[in-house]
């Protein structure tokens, strides 16, 4: 196995799914270094994460850059636990016990998407407008948002969002609250698609 070289490794890890990577950095210490120091570009959670795992997890594979958590029960506890990874994409669906506790435990300086997505506008009312406030202060190179269902946001709180992100150049609000706020704001906002939204 040693005859293997680093990057093939490397191209081969990437299509292995999350609960076999802890396996393969176990085969041997190469391998170990190559799953430590390779900057993935996926990490998708499905729904049977739990923070067990999550911990068995994130100190093994600290080089991602995009996660992906689905309909995970998990909450701001383990989120805090990527809050070392430097993520350019953050996408969280249906995952209703993160509140704004938990996004404001991550460092986000590379944050370029962020996407926050729930089924049912019940589920997303741990958000408000302090996660846009978050955002906005610790996300300077954020060039997507995407927000579903999430009723207790505001025009106001979108609107500091943009108003401090420079890079935003593409927003996406479905099921959101009044956006008048968003379209006072000069930025080079290029995709603004608003859909099904109360004015």
């Amino acid at each position: 196995m040693d005859g293997i070289p680093t990057e093939v490794l490397v191209g081969i890890f990437q299509w292995v799914p999350f609960r076999w990577l802890i396996h393969v950095s176990q085969v041997c210490r190469h391998w170990r270094e190559i799953c430590k120091e390779t900057r993935f570009s996926l990490f998708n959670f499905p729904r049977s994460l739990t923070h067990t795992c999550a911990e068995l997890i994130v100190p093994n594979f600290s080089s991602f850059s995009r996660l992906v958590i689905d309909e995970a029960g998990i909450g701001d506890k383990t989120l805090e636990l990527f809050s070392r990874w430097n993520l350019k994409s953050l996408e969280l669906f249906n995952c209703f016990n993160i509140t704004n506790r938990g996004l404001a435990a991550l460092s986000l300086p590379c944050l370029e998407n962020f996407f926050l997505f729930f089924d049912n506008p019940m589920q997303g009312l741990n958000i408000t407008d302090e996660t846009l406030d978050i955002l906005a202060r610790n996300c300077p190179l954020l060039k997507k948002f995407r927000v579903s269902k999430c009723g207790n946001l505001t025009g106001e709180g979108f609107g500091r969002l943009v108003g401090n992100c420079p890079a935003l150049e593409y927003v996406y609000l479905y099921m959101s609250p009044g956006m008048r706020t968003i379209f006072s704001k000069p930025n080079v906002i290029e995709t603004l698609i608003i859909d099904h939204c109360i004015t």
